[in-house]
């Protein structure tokens, strides 16, 4: 008995280092296997403006770098733009500097709100830096030899991490009571 739990544990540890890209599971949007994050939250008795006027200060909030572009529509009470986040691959030193950016809108609803992030690029930070390509992407756009895949994929792990957090701080922020005069 003691043997087939040996084996079984044996087998269940190699899966596990041979599959890490198969640990996160990225949401996908219909056949296009794009990465895209996306909900729509409801907020019972809260109006349009005040949704609005929380997205707005979140926004200001959180894409203030000099990569960030936030257009704001008042009056379809919609919020569009791209951003990116610093994600260096410390590994690869100078080269493996590098930036995800991607893409957002936030519409604003009477009673409820809908957030949509999208377009995950990994671009390197100069000129002579790796650069990934696309999350969904198996390998990274450079050569396996300049970016392996297990950087890759902690990469990506950490770009997984990063989304959450935001996505966590734009729920905080909606859900915020907010007095519009």
């Amino acid at each position: 008995m003691k043997i087939v739990l040996l084996v079984l544990c044996a087998v269940f540890c190699a899966y596990n280092s041979f599959s890490q890209r198969q640990l996160i599971m990225w949401p996908t949007e219909g056949n296009t296997d794009k990465i895209v994050f996306s909900e729509t939250v409801y907020r019972l008795n809260t109006s349009v403006t005040v949704l609005h006027a929380n997205a707005i200060k979140f926004a200001n909030n959180n894409f203030k770098g000099e990569k960030d572009t936030i257009v704001v529509d008042n009056s379809a009470k919609t919020i569009s733009g791209k951003s990116a986040f610093f994600i260096p691959v410390n590994e690869l030193g100078e080269r493996g500097k590098g930036f995800v950016s991607f893409s957002f809108q936030i519409w604003s609803h009477n009673n409820y709100y809908k957030y949509r992030l999208a377009d995950f690029q990994h671009v390197g930070l100069h000129a002579g830096s790796i650069a990934g390509g696309a999350l969904e992407n198996e390998k990274a756009a450079s050569d396996q030899m300049l970016f392996p895949r297990t950087y890759w994929n902690e990469l990506k792990a950490k770009s997984y991490y990063r989304i959450q957090t935001a996505i966590e701080k734009l729920k905080l922020a909606m859900a915020a009571e907010v007095h519009v005069p």
